[in-house]
């Protein structure tokens, strides 16, 4: 996608279909995966557990994959459709689904900070590191800086 529109060249997107279709496919996998695990993001509806880069560095229940997921849905549902092709919409489907799943996730999820604002950590309320001693405790930037 981000090669496309720096290039202006979409055959390479075209050609490129059946691959990101596969790779839908495996991403409802890994929803599917964090259901029958029971975890968190189970719960949600989101994808299954994984390490968050950006200083969490654990298996867990976090939000950062399926952000980035997310991302890569958008851009590649808006490049199908300024392109009118056919095809897409499992992938525009599974991108709806995912989104309000983590919509709600957010609204369950979201912490105020002693500062005064609100902020979605990535990993969630449940997790153990939570109950470390709070220098310890992932600060609220952790696992978001790139977003």
């Amino acid at each position: 996608m981000r090669q496309a529109e720096l290039t202006q060249d979409w055959s390479y997107f075209r050609k490129m279909q059946p691959q990101i279709l596969r790779a839908v496919g495996f991403l409802k996998t890994l929803r599917e995966k964090a259901k029958a695990e029971g975890s968190v993001n189970g719960r949600y509806g989101l994808l299954a557990q994984g390490v968050g880069d950006g200083g969490l560095g654990t298996l867990a229940s976090e939000f950062i994959n399926t952000l980035w997921v997310l991302a890569g849905l958008r851009a590649g549902v808006e490049a199908a459709e300024r392109l009118g092709l056919s095809g897409f919409e499992d992938m525009r489907q599974f991108y709806a689904e995912l989104c309000a799943s983590m919509n709600a996730a957010a609204k369950q999820e979201m912490r105020r900070h002693p500062g005064g604002f609100e902020y979605l950590p990535m990993l969630v309320k449940e997790d153990p590191q939570w109950s470390l001693p709070e220098w310890d405790q992932p600060r609220p930037q952790s696992g978001q800086w790139a977003l």
